[in-house]
């Protein structure tokens, strides 16, 4: 996992080509190993990283990939984490009713585990999805859920994502 890490902190920090290569070279020995977790985990931190640097049609297959083993595997956290990640990417390659697909299924195995960060990341997600498909109610609705939440669980990045989406969702009405 050492590499795993290595990956998650070059992407926290936005060096996404570094984190790529770090994730590749750690999806290999995890391939190797038959560490389905790895594996996941490989695969998800390839996927985000390609979604920041632009390149959704790739994270879609990376996240989708993730999302897939995960599920099979019975991984809920890196589920939703997956999931979420995928449905932002095919907001940004232009397909918002399969974002709002795999996002309500991210809030729903959210809200079924119980894991209120997710839960906030997933309905900011959401309500984004919801914008790109003109739905500017439930846009606004899966926002304001996604703050309050946030304000629960003292999560400034989540609020402030959820207000973020709250205010564009103004913007457009």
């Amino acid at each position: 996992y050492g590499l795993i890490q290595c990956g998650s902190r070059e992407l926290g920090r936005g060096r996404y080509v570094a984190a790529v290569d770090l994730f590749r070279q750690a999806l290999a020995i995890q391939q190797e190993l038959r560490a389905e977790h790895g594996q996941v985990a490989a695969r998800l931190g390839i996927g985000l990283a390609l979604y920041h640097l632009g390149e959704p049609a790739e994270a879609r297959r990376w996240l989708g990939q993730a999302a897939e083993q995960a599920r099979r595997i019975g991984h809920r956290r890196r589920l939703m984490e997956a999931l979420i990640g995928l449905g932002l990417a095919e907001i940004a390659a232009g397909q918002p009713l399969a974002a709002r697909d795999c996002l309500t299924e991210a809030v729903s195995v959210a809200r079924d585990s119980e894991s209120r960060g997710n839960l906030a990341a997933g309905l900011a997600a959401l309500a984004r999805a919801a914008r790109a498909l003109g739905n500017l109610t439930a846009a606004l609705a899966h926002a304001a859920e996604a703050v309050h939440i946030a304000r629960e669980i003292a999560a400034p990045v989540g609020e402030m994502w959820g207000a973020l989406e709250m205010g564009l969702t103004l913007l457009a009405q």
